[in-house]
């Protein structure tokens, strides 16, 4: 009986994940020169977003590293900082940072992953053509992404592709090699300043690698901030909507119910209850399109300097306020 070749390299498929594996753990290694060691230690002693701009800034290669290969990449980052963090402070047990395994998609993506604490979780999320960072109490960590349109980002990483290969920007800087390990800190610093109380959940992200002014940097400030709440206001009330639609759906099925028993002197109670929850939603949705009001008005002047015309702008605020959940 002949014997049948086999190839110990697994074939192709084999030889490819081979290739990005090692691709990811030559980054790894090569940026973890600058964070190891005795400037690592002492960071972690006093947690801060102050990064020396200067460590990001060595190289100006460009980092090529697929989606998911950069979450997994940041996330090696944020084990190394965990496992000292929690040596460093072994009698807190509320600062104790735990990694969680990454959460896959149907197709063996990343969807996204979790570090925590006891009280909050800091989540990146691979969404299409951007890895976005959520900060979370830590109670909504298991139903997460079932939820994640009620968590506004703090921080965005945009994918481009130039020259054929993958590329990521944040603040319209790229990413390099070298910085990667500056995000990684400073995202970590804010899950640890957040637990601490020493910043909000919705606090605008700073990557700061530009000397700004005072006032560039309290206007920048500003800007982010009304995005941020902005988003949060709209997302809690679209929930909200989402609970009203469900208690109208239980007072239609109990008024069946009720006329189906003979008691017909409870309809004109569900009745009235009824028309209040709809007067309610009504009014929630109204305060959802005059909050979104400043935003069309602008959109509709930046379609006009565009060339476009002004019926297609018209055209899109007599649609009402539109949200990545669909129509209020």
């Amino acid at each position: 009986m002949s014997e049948q070749s086999h190839d110990p390299s697994g074939g192709p498929d084999a030889k490819r994940d081979k290739s990005k594996s090692e691709e990811l753990s030559k980054l790894i290694l090569g940026s973890m020169k600058s964070f190891t060691g005795e400037e690592t230690v002492n960071w972690l002693k006093n947690v801060s977003e102050n990064v020396p701009k200067g460590s990001g800034l060595a190289s100006g290669k460009k980092m090529h590293l697929s989606q998911m290969s950069c979450i997994e990449a940041l996330f090696e980052h944020f084990q190394r900082y965990a496992l000292q963090f929690n040596r460093q402070h072994p009698r807190n047990p509320e600062l104790q940072v735990q990694i969680l395994k990454s959460q896959m998609g149907t197709h063996g993506d990343v969807l996204y992953r979790v570090m925590s604490t006891s009280e909050w979780g800091l989540a990146l999320v691979a969404e299409p053509g951007k890895i976005v960072a959520v900060i979370m109490r830590a109670e909504f960590i298991p139903d997460f992404y079932a939820r994640r349109a009620n968590f506004a980002p703090f921080m965005e990483m945009q994918e481009a592709t130039e020259l054929g290969q993958t590329v990521w920007y944040v603040e319209g800087d790229p990413v390099s090699e070298d910085l990667l390990p500056v995000i990684a800190k400073k995202l970590f610093a804010r899950l640890i300043r957040v637990v601490r109380g020493e910043a909000s959940e919705l606090e605008p992200f700073f990557l700061q690698l530009k000397d700004l002014s005072a006032q560039e940097r309290a206007s920048s400030y500003v800007e982010q901030a009304m995005s941020v709440h902005s988003q949060t206001v709209v997302a809690v009330c679209l929930e909200f909507l989402k609970l009203l639609d469900e208690e109208l759906e239980t007072l239609s099925a109990v008024g069946v119910k009720a006329i189906q028993n003979g008691q017909l002197d409870l309809a004109p109670q569900i009745l009235k209850m009824t028309d209040n929850l709809k007067k309610m939603r009504e009014g929630i949705a109204h305060a959802i399109r005059e909050w979104h009001a400043p935003k069309l008005e602008d959109g509709k002047q930046h379609a006009e300097h565009a060339g476009e015309s002004g019926a297609s702008a018209e055209s899109q605020q007599s649609t009402g306020a539109q949200h990545p959940s669909g129509t209020v």
